[in-house]
């Protein structure tokens, strides 16, 4: 009995040692995994900080790196905008040449087609024959010189002293008297339009320091001529001639020569009298187109009629028209 108890007792123990063994080794494996776990939450951690770190040093790379960006792309602007204000300064601001009426690109006016039209009627006409009998001929040139004298008894001294020329058939232009014609109203009202015009395409068109020439386009027509004028030139042309145009930044300087043109001719087509009334039956209620007949018998020649005057004036910026032009 006491041996089996003996027994037993010794498988207790050894049993008891297995247990502490496996308890042992069990702890030691724990111990181990929880260690390895350690290490990779150690390692992980230190991953991610570094990763961390890494990404930091990344951000703040970039973040340097776009710090520095803006300001290398304000030095580029700042370099295109003094490369722009270099070029700037360096082209040229466009000179005016054109302005209004008038250009400063161009040599001459523009002679009007109506006139020029009118002139070739006349010299295709001048002697080609004439429809009239020659006994109304005569009658008709007896009217005229009528016109003529009475005329100028009556004060038309201009429009007789047309018409004298234009019986003596010579054909060579006629000089208006120009201090005469702008007594008219409407003449001087024509010009002085035509030189206040004149006056603001001249501020637009000088060149500080330059001297240049300026030119109407082309030629103006009127038709508001009264009285003697009306007898004398009816309508007629303008244009102005700019010379030595300077501006000094202060005043302008220049001389204008204003010109009036026409070209005396009768409407072959007009049988009304020239002049209306008692006056008209005094010279026999002679026509344009009966005056007409005698150039086309080769008896009178129409002409070109010409005037100009010039004024050399010194005006500033906006001067009326009235003050420049005494």
């Amino acid at each position: 009995m006491k041996k089996i108890i003996a027994f037993a007792m010794v498988l207790c123990m050894i049993f008891s040692c297995f247990s502490c063994a496996f308890l042992e080794d069990n702890n030691d494996e724990e111990s181990a995994s929880s260690s390895s776990e350690s290490f990779s939450s150690s390692s992980a951690d230190s991953s991610s900080e570094q990763g961390s770190s890494s990404e930091e040093s990344s951000s703040s790379k970039e973040s340097s790196s776009s710090e520095e960006a803006p300001s290398s792309s304000s030095s580029s602007e700042e370099i295109s905008s003094s490369d722009e204000v270099s070029s700037s300064e360096d082209i040229a601001i466009p000179v005016i040449t054109e302005y209004g009426e008038f250009s400063s690109a161009i040599t001459k006016t523009t002679p009007s087609t109506d006139r020029l039209r009118q002139g070739s009627q006349s010299r295709n006409a001048y002697n080609a024959g004439s429809s009239y009998s020659q006994s109304k001929l005569n009658s008709v040139l007896s009217n005229a010189t009528l016109i003529k004298n009475v005329g100028s008894l009556l004060g038309y001294t201009n429009a007789s002293g047309f018409i004298d020329h234009f019986l003596q058939k010579t054909g060579e232009n006629y000089t208006i008297d120009m201090s005469k014609l702008l007594t008219d109203t409407n003449a001087l009202g024509n010009r002085n339009a035509s030189l206040s015009n004149a006056l603001r395409a001249c501020e637009m068109l000088a060149v500080k320091g330059e001297t240049i020439n300026v030119f109407q386009k082309s030629e103006v027509v009127h038709h508001n001529l009264t009285g003697d004028w009306r007898f004398s030139l009816g309508s007629y042309f303008s244009s102005i001639e700019i010379q030595n145009l300077s501006f000094d930044g202060s005043k302008y300087h220049a001389t204008f020569i204003y010109k009036v043109t026409d070209y005396y001719n009768w409407d072959p087509s007009d049988s009304s009298s020239v002049f209306p009334g008692a006056a008209g039956a005094l010279v026999g209620n002679i026509s344009p187109k009966d005056l007409h007949q005698l150039h086309r018998a080769g008896m009178a020649k129409e002409f070109l009629s010409v005037g100009q005057v010039s004024y050399t004036v010194e005006w500033s910026s906006g001067d009326s028209v009235l003050d420049v032009f005494k």
